[in-house]
C-alpha cells in the first residue's frame, strides 16, 4: 500500500514506469491532469491505453514501479 500511495502522489507531476506482473504488460504514465498512459507487450511496440481501463487500474494497483531503462528493453 505504501508503495501505491508514493505512485499515485506522483502520477500528477512526474513520468512513472510500472510493470503489471499479471499480465506482463510495461506501463507507462506521462503526467498532467488526466494522466496519459501507454503500455507495451515485452519485445513489442509502444501503445496508447485508455485510462479507463482494467490494465491500468491493475498496474497502478500492484504499483510495481520500474526503471525508464527497464521500460525501454522491455
Amino acid at each position: 500500500m505504501k508503495n501505491y500511495k508514493s505512485v499515485k502522489r506522483r502520477m500528477p507531476h512526474e513520468t512513472i514506469y510500472l510493470l503489471n506482473t499479471l499480465e506482463d504488460i510495461a506501463v507507462k504514465s506521462l503526467p498532467g491532469n488526466t494522466n496519459t498512459y501507454f503500455a507495451k507487450v515485452r519485445g513489442g511496440k509502444e501503445y496508447a491505453v485508455d485510462n479507463m481501463s482494467y490494465l491500468i487500474w491493475d498496474t497502478v494497483s500492484e504499483a510495481n514501479e520500474i526503471t525508464h531503462q527497464e521500460y525501454n528493453n522491455f
